[in-house]
């Protein structure tokens, strides 16, 4: 099964991780030409996320990683999107500001008791809201349609709540926050 390949047991910390990577992501300011968007946001089934997206017209193709804090337990997500904008225009930016977006998730989830891994597509529709030339917020809504699962119960006592959600379908929701480079 195509969940398999990441099943592998670390001390990695997603969320040190997820920071750096946002940082250096910035530090690539000078050779990005206002073509690379640093997103920070939080959404379903994204969890609590940064990224990067790469602008073409009205066209952005990006990745993101996301985590959810807890003890004892590992939450994260990646996540890889592509997003066209329509209609409207804003005196902020030439992109215009209602957008679809479609994109495929893997979220992973371990605890004492078991380890979890999903594969997710999304398909949504949102609108950005410039602040100003650079920054900006961005809402959107749609569904998830759960391609591929695997668990492994590692012992017959569950000690908590899965943060995933276990349904075939369900709401896809985020807000995110992003900077144009």
């Amino acid at each position: 099964m195509i969940c398999n390949l990441f099943r592998c047991r670390s001390n990695l910390n997603l969320p040190y991780i997820t920071i750096v990577i946002g940082l250096m992501l910035l530090g690539t300011h000078g050779l990005c030409q206002n073509n690379y968007i640093v997103i920070w946001g939080a959404g379903v089934p994204e969890l609590l996320h940064t990224g990067i997206r790469y602008q073409f017209t009205q066209t952005q193709l990006g990745l993101s990683a996301g985590f959810i804090p807890e003890n004892n337990r590992s939450n994260y997500a990646i996540s890889a999107d592509i997003l066209s904008h329509f209609g409207g225009s804003t005196e902020l930016s030439e992109r215009r500001p209602w957008f679809v977006r479609g994109g495929l998730n893997y979220y992973y989830f371990e605890s004492t008791s078991i380890i979890s891994q999903e594969i997710y597509f999304n398909s949504r529709i949102g609108r950005e809201m410039n602040i100003s030339r650079k920054f900006g917020i961005a809402l959107d809504g749609g569904v998830f349609f759960k391609l591929a699962g695997f668990e492994d119960k590692k012992s017959a006592y569950d000690n908590g709540l899965k943060l995933g959600i276990d349904l075939p379908v369900g709401p896809a929701l985020s807000m995110v926050l992003f900077y144009r480079l």
